[in-house]
């Protein structure tokens, strides 16, 4: 997930607040931060500082992984102590809520899941087209 904001915004929460059909078991969780590994005992970010730009990204967001072709993948949170859950590999909706102060929240839903060839594919919700086309979220 990528964002870009029109006027600086501070802490920068993102969060997945919902999973459908199989619930994600700690909802809503907040999602790590692209390179944020922080080392042993130090807690992950759990928001971020997005400087102005234009509509190029100024942040990335963790989201989904998958190992190659293993027929699962997991949500990347930031909660200390608990695993990187699996979800199953079906279709899945997940709503995330992106918030910040003096900046109004959004939600957005997307659907999430496998391929035929077992590459994680992502897209909004609402255009379930792309979905169908099961066009793989890395690009060469």
């Amino acid at each position: 997930m990528i964002m870009a904001a029109a006027r600086s915004v501070s802490d920068v929460r993102v969060q997945l607040w919902k999973a459908e059909p199989v619930p994600f078991p700690i909802q809503p969780v907040t999602l790590h931060f692209k390179d944020d590994n922080p080392g042993p005992g130090t807690p992950a970010r759990l928001s971020i500082d997005v400087p102005a730009g234009p509509r190029e990204p100024t942040v990335f967001v963790d989201l989904l992984a998958q190992r190659e072709k293993l027929p699962f993948f997991q949500v990347l949170h930031t909660v200390p102590n608990v695993p990187h859950g699996f979800m199953l590999a079906r279709q899945s909706t997940l709503t995330l809520r992106v918030t910040g102060h003096d900046a109004r929240g959004r939600m957005r839903r997307f659907t999430a899941g496998l391929n035929e060839s077992n590459e994680l594919t992502m897209a909004a919700a609402d255009k379930l087209s792309w979905w169908r086309r099961g066009l793989p979220t890395r690009r060469p």
